[in-house]
């Protein structure tokens, strides 16, 4: 995009293509194209437009003919706005989910990143013996331009002949806004596609997939930055459908425990326990995590509740350093 220098405007000339809507074609050909002295001025931030100057030599202009994007009178002051926009590439910053920084490793799993601070792989912990498949991420380079099937972050999971690949489209904030998850194994492969949404503060709100399988919505409700509900609903078995509340105090834990290390378990915390392209929030592209700990979760599966209470241990900077609930136990290294 272009900018001012420090002393004046940038003056060029350009070659300019002009179309002319059909009913004022009149001594036109359908494409007018002239030679334009072109001074920029400014950009609008909020609109993202570029407003330029024109001078051009055109004898035969007329005045009244409309346009969306093009000439003007002589001297005249118009705007143009990039269509492109949403073809430059979206660089994932894990950052912008862990402020304090990411854990070196969490419920087994070391996190390994590259130069640039970004995830490239999930893995066992040495020396520990876990059923664990490994994952890895590549990424687009930011330099190159987007297209509508080239995917800015490939997630795998697994490896040899049974593994599944996420193709991972980001929004403008670095966030997964659609996937395209292609499931191999010794049958052969099949695709299931996932879209996203987030809510104003950059957290996931919805995710829906479509494929073979259950199929369904998930949907998660926020109140003070905290998930208090989450609703799963399948589109063909809705016997299946159910929610869970989620709670942030308790009779022993009166004041909220604060969510320094950003930790998101989805399964344990939050009963979203059957989707493995969940593991892209430890690579920071699946939005922000809650503002405080969950300490209680109620399942409502089939007309019936199950009730799991959490603890957790925080270092001295207050960061989680182990987890314990009804049957599982983590630890959290940073």
């Amino acid at each position: 995009m272009l900018t001012p220098n420090s002393v004046g405007f940038y003056s060029f000339k350009w070659q300019w293509c002009l179309a002319i809507p059909q009913e004022h074609k009149r001594s036109y050909q359908s494409t007018l194209f002239v030679y334009l002295s072109l001074i920029f001025l400014w950009t609008d931030t909020n609109t993202n437009h570029i407003y330029i100057k024109i001078r051009y030599n055109e004898e035969n202009y007329n005045n009244d003919v409309p346009f969306r994007s093009g000439i003007g009178r002589n001297d005249d002051i118009l705007s143009c706005s990039n269509d492109n926009d949403d073809a430059t590439s979206t660089v994932a910053n894990p950052q912008t989910v862990f402020t304090g920084g990411l854990p070196k490793s969490i419920a087994g799993m070391t996190i390994q990143t590259n130069e640039k601070g970004q995830v490239i792989a999930i893995v066992p912990e040495s020396g520990k013996l876990i059923t664990f498949k490994p994952i890895t991420f590549k990424y687009k380079d930011a330099t190159t331009r987007s297209t509508a099937s080239t995917p800015d972050v490939v997630m795998t999971i697994g490896e040899g002949k049974e593994y599944s690949t996420y193709n991972l489209y980001l929004n403008k904030d670095g966030f997964v806004k659609h996937c395209e998850e292609v499931v191999h194994n010794l049958d052969g492969e099949h695709t299931v596609p996932w879209n996203f949404t987030y809510n104003s503060n950059g957290q996931l709100l919805t995710m829906q997939s479509s494929g073979e399988g259950a199929t369904g919505t998930t949907t998660i409700i926020y109140q003070n930055g905290n998930i208090v509900e989450t609703k799963i609903e399948y589109f063909h078995e809705a016997e299946f459908n159910h929610s869970h509340k989620i709670y942030y105090t308790s009779t022993d834990i009166t004041t909220p425990i604060e969510n320094k290390g950003s930790v998101m378990l989805f399964d344990e915390n939050f009963g979203l326990d059957s989707d493995d392209v969940l593991y892209a929030y430890y690579a920071g592209l699946l939005g922000k995590a809650t503002k405080d700990l969950p300490v209680k979760l109620i399942d409502n599966k089939h007309h019936s509740q199950y009730t799991q209470y959490f603890s957790w241990t925080l270092n001295s900077a207050g960061y989680p350093i182990s987890f314990k609930g009804n049957h599982k136990t983590y630890s959290f290294s940073w």
